[in-house]
């Protein structure tokens, strides 16, 4: 069920203990009425204790609506948002969970992590279910897809802008041929650019590596500097460490690869197993599979504004899959 208009004051007021009795029913009954409302008013919640944090005026006023966005945002379908604010020490544009994550630390006393005089090492991850944007020192921007990690430091310095890197993102690195980008990923490969446009997958629990290349070019370097593989534009690579074989081809509908940055879900004949846990990034949810499941069943399919219970009853309708909700958890078994 879609929400309400009042629905968002009665979740702002709820979480700030201003809601009356009347209102308090009127959210009970509406977190009854489906598992999805359930899980959606616990990111809410979630994210509300987030913003608190920040003592942002914008974040926590009723009228700016910093629960509304969310909500009408999730709700037009995808469960994608993108809720960012300035983050003016570097003139960007950072997803609200980077920033909050820099003023816990403050909030905790944490030590910094100081690279040098003036330079701190900053670290900003998306959790599950969330996708952020984030601008770089050197202007270089980057979308982080979710349950992805990225590490840099406030000020490149020395003969590279070396980068830390766990997930997926689409990077769109600013032009510098003397001062080249180098990411490292939790695989056993260094990306180097210095100026381009491409997708990089490299989520440390997944059995490989791809990059897609938009425009220009991008050198495949093992840790030890030396060059694996170079791409060139609409180019793509995968390397499954699985079958320890390399691919690669030249890609023809990159929608498939980078749709991702665009609300798009998408699989394309890929194996369940693969789609549960792009669907756990994706929905913010977990997947319990019953034994003797198949996962080695495929799936091809786009879907954009659907929510996690009309995609696992699309799967449902082909037999694919039997399912059920509980909390924020999706148990699969075997349809009869």
């Amino acid at each position: 069920m879609y929400l309400k208009g009042n629905m968002n004051k009665v979740i702002y007021k709820y979480l700030n203990n201003n809601a009356n009795l009347q209102e308090k029913k009127l959210l009970l009954k509406w977190l009854n009425e489906s598992q999805e409302n359930k899980i959606k008013f616990s990111r809410i919640k979630q994210l509300h204790s987030f913003a608190l944090l920040t003592d942002d005026e914008e974040l926590t006023n009723p009228d700016i609506s910093f629960l509304k966005n969310y909500i009408t945002k999730k709700e037009r379908g995808n469960r994608i948002f993108w809720l960012a604010i300035r983050y003016s020490a570097a003139a960007a544009i950072v997803a609200i969970i980077f920033t909050i994550g820099l003023k816990i630390g403050t909030r905790l006393e944490k030590p910094l992590n100081i690279i040098a005089d003036g330079i701190v090492h900053m670290e900003y991850s998306t959790p599950y279910g969330v996708k952020g944007k984030i601008v770089l020192p050197d202007s270089s921007v980057v979308w982080l897809n979710s349950g992805s990690t990225i590490g840099f430091p406030s000020k490149f310095t020395g003969d590279s802008r070396n980068i830390s890197f766990n997930g997926e993102a689409y990077f769109d690195v600013k032009k510098d041929s003397t001062f080249p980008m180098k990411i490292n990923t939790p695989h056993n490969f260094n990306v180097v650019v210095t100026g381009t446009s491409f997708n990089l997958h490299s989520y440390r629990e997944d059995p490989f590596f791809s990059l897609y290349l938009s425009k220009g070019k991008v050198n495949i370097q093992d840790k030890k500097g030396n060059l694996i593989h170079m791409l060139k534009e609409d180019e793509s690579i995968q390397y499954n460490f699985c079958a320890k074989e390399i691919k690669t081809k030249k890609t023809i509908e990159p929608i498939s690869i980078v749709g991702w940055k665009n609300g798009w879900l998408i699989f394309d004949e890929e194996e369940l197993k693969s789609v549960f846990r792009k669907m756990e990034r994706w929905y913010g949810v977990s997947f319990k599979i019953s034994s003797h499941f198949n996962l080695n069943n495929k799936l091809t399919a786009k879907f954009r504004e659907e929510s996690v219970s009309q995609v696992l009853d699309l799967m449902k309708k082909i037999s694919l899959i039997d399912y059920s909700i509980k909390d924020s958890i999706v148990f699969i078994r075997i349809p009869e």
